[in-house]
């Protein structure tokens, strides 16, 4: 990397108040200077300067307008981190558009669907080869009017684009982004304010179904500056962050803020079977002064960069994210009056016919990866196989990725359900491509005569906790750390 370059100090007040505003500043200021450098598993190295990022991101924009995708539209990306995924995201957000995260837990994609439904998406960026992804989703509910012949897609009237990303060869020679690299004349949106919606976000959500949460060109940057300033990130910072492009911890806010260069794994290839040992090339390469490292991979890097002797560790390693880190219990037992309302720590949900479902504690919340799952949803599709009279989804303690998730079964009477088929069962109901680690997908599995009760006849979740944690240590040899 370019340091004199580098250390060349940035005089924002020109830079206005938006990610369109600010892109342009900084291909202008100083346009080759690396601003997103990608590396994949088998450790080849690509960068794109700042210029490329406003060229290319400028050239997605108008293929996008050429599409009729106008201001305000939702634009949903399905992509993993990638420069595919960054150059259509900022496409996005330069066309006026909307761009929300294609997230999919569940197997069938119910969950991915109803994002597009309630989003009212117009138009879906999708990998077609990629496994169990949002294409083969799609297929399942694509049907043509007999009357026009025009595609259509159940329960979706407003998606009418589906944008597919040719990868090529996923061990090289990619061909990416080749439709929008055809566009000779280029344009923004210049009416975009910094109040114009730029991005949704989907959170955990407590139905099994993410809640949507529109940020606005401002509030995105609110984050970043927050992100920057815990951080200590600076304009010639070089910052490793692995989170997902889609969340808001890994969203590309902090470089239009910060003008920093930020060094992202590229999973289009695939992921690799040896993350510290490409962590912490990476990290010694491009010499990264901040890193941000997911929970399973953090003692893995930590064992390699010992090798490395002299190496400086990169601040804050592995300590900040989208999760952020264990889930205070402070803050899951704020029980207390509000405004003359008693607070009772439950999730639940109403439904349009202004039903309330209590779906289970917030005490109960299990925190893998720096992502909540709540047990209740999961619970109530397992207990749909006619093996399982009842379950307990539980967070087991883990020194990497926070808690692990362990389903405890009570089989019904006469069943002979095995550990192998019950696993079987949630591989069709839980997302488990390669991709994609953080999906609510059990990694233990214990089987139960019945569940100890409480004085109000229902389960006793703490107490099933104990006997499942005593059995694992007996029966699997985990180690439990707290």
């Amino acid at each position: 990397m370019n340091k004199e370059c580098s250390n060349l100090k940035m005089d924002f007040t020109k830079a206005g108040p938006t990610i369109i505003t600010r892109l342009k500043f900084l291909s202008e200021e100083n346009p080759g200077k690396p601003a997103f450098i990608f590396w994949d598993k088998c450790f080849r190295r690509t960068v794109l300067t700042r210029q490329d990022i406003w060229e290319e991101s400028r050239k997605w924009a108008t293929f996008l307008s050429r599409q009729g995708i106008v201001k305000g539209d939702v634009v949903c990306n399905t992509l993993p981190n990638s420069q595919e995924r960054l150059i259509t995201t900022y496409g996005v957000i330069l066309a006026g558009a909307v761009s929300m995260h294609g997230q999919k837990f569940l197997a069938d994609g119910e969950d991915l669907i109803k994002n597009l439904e309630d989003s009212k998406c117009k138009a879906i960026i999708i990998d077609p080869e990629e496994e169990t992804g949002a294409y083969d989703v799609l297929e399942t509910i694509k049907y043509t009017d007999e009357k026009t012949g025009k595609v259509g897609y159940k329960g979706l009237p407003f998606l009418t684009q589906i944008i597919p990303i040719a990868s090529g060869d996923k061990d090289g020679g990619k061909n990416w982004l080749n439709v929008a690299d055809q566009e000779l004349e280029t344009c923004v949106d210049e009416t975009v304010t910094e109040n114009d919606v730029a991005m949704i976000m989907c959170t955990s959500g407590s139905t099994g179904f993410a809640k949507l949460v529109p940020y606005s060109q401002k509030r995105l940057f609110i984050c970043a500056n927050n992100l920057k300033t815990l951080l200590g990130i600076k304009h010639d910072s070089v910052h490793y962050n692995e989170r997902n492009l889609g969340w808001i911890g890994g969203a590309p806010i902090v470089y239009p803020i910060s003008g920093c260069t930020r060094v992202v794994v590229d999973l289009i290839p695939g992921k690799t079977d040896d993350p510290g040992s490409l962590i912490t090339h990476i990290l010694d390469h491009e010499k990264c002064d901040v890193a941000d490292i997911k929970p399973s991979d953090i003692q893995a890097t930590l064992d390699h960069l010992d090798t490395l002797g002299q190496y400086k560790l990169p601040k804050l390693l592995g300590a900040v994210g989208t999760g952020g880190g264990p889930v205070s219990k402070a803050t899951m037992k704020a029980i207390g009056r509000i405004n003359g309302w008693y607070r009772t720590s439950d999730i639940g949900y109403k439904n349009k016919q202004g039903q309330l479902f209590v779906i289970c504690r917030k005490s109960h919340a299990i925190n893998h990866q720096g992502i909540l799952h709540y047990p209740g949803w999961i619970e109530a599709r397992v207990n749909k196989h006619p093996d399982i009279r009842s379950s307990v989804v539980l967070g087991i303690p883990d020194p990497y990725v926070y808690e692990q998730i362990c389903l405890c079964i009570a089989k019904a009477p006469d069943s002979k359900m095995t550990a192998v088929e019950a696993r079987d069962f949630c591989k069709s109901l839980f997302l488990t491509n390669e991709a994609n680690d953080v999906t609510p997908m059990p990694k233990f599995y214990l089987f139960f005569d019945s569940f100890p009760l409480n004085a109000n006849g229902k389960i006793d979740r703490k107490a099933t906790k104990n006997l499942a944690l005593k059995r694992l240590q007996a029966e699997f040899n985990v180690i439990l750390e707290h």
